[in-house]
Order: structure tokens, then sequence, then C-alpha cells
């Protein structure tokens, strides 16, 4: 990898790292850590992961009632 690049990756993660982890934030960094596309793809695996674990993670958390 040559200079202008490595120095253009330090750049933007540092872009991402300034920023407060706002949700258009998390976004942003997501995306640029996984690839366009990748933000949604993390919220509708956890959206899928809630419904099928539902009653298990109800019973949990029944113990901080």
């Amino acid at each position: 990898m040559n200079l202008q690049r490595q120095t253009m990756i330090k750049e933007k993660i540092k872009d991402c790292i300034r920023v407060k982890f706002k949700s258009y934030r998390s976004k942003t960094i997501w995306d640029f850590i996984g690839g366009e596309g990748t933000y949604v793809e993390l919220l509708d695996a956890f959206e899928q992961a809630g419904i099928e674990l539902r009653d298990e993670i109800d019973e949990y958390f029944k113990q901080f009632n």
C-alpha cells in the first residue's frame, strides 16, 4: 500500500473517530468498516435475532424487575 493511500485511510479513520456516536454517524462508521450497506445489514441482523430470541431475552430480563 502506498503512502498516499495509507494517509487517506488514516484520515478517514480519524474523521470517523472524531464524530459523536449518533445513529447517522454510526451508519458512516459501519459502512466505512464493512462497505456500503453494512449498517443496515447489522440492524436487520439484530432485529432478526431479537425476534427469534424474544422469549429468552424476556426471561433473562425478568430478573431485573
